[in-house]
């Protein structure tokens, strides 16, 4: 029997889509390096993917580990 974690989704009008699963995938898996259990690896992957779709391309929207903990706030955005 295997347990499921959900984590909720972070609020965002996306601009590109670009880079999203990537910046996920990495998120995830820094959280993992750092020996964090499964629900901050998965928060770390939705927040760093939904990050990576308020910039058009690629890489722009890369959110750095200092913000993590404000993500998802009721503040904007700016950087």
């Amino acid at each position: 029997m295997s347990a499921s974690i959900r984590v909720s989704p972070v609020p965002i009008a996306p601009v590109d889509t670009v880079g999203a699963g990537d910046a996920g995938a990495a998120g995830y898996l820094s959280e993992r390096c750092a020996g964090s259990d499964a629900t901050t690896r998965l928060r770390t992957a939705a927040v760093a993917g939904a990050y990576a779709c308020l910039h058009p391309g690629g890489w722009q929207g890369g959110i750095r580990r200092s913000e993590l903990a404000s993500a998802g706030s009721a503040d904007p955005v700016s950087r």
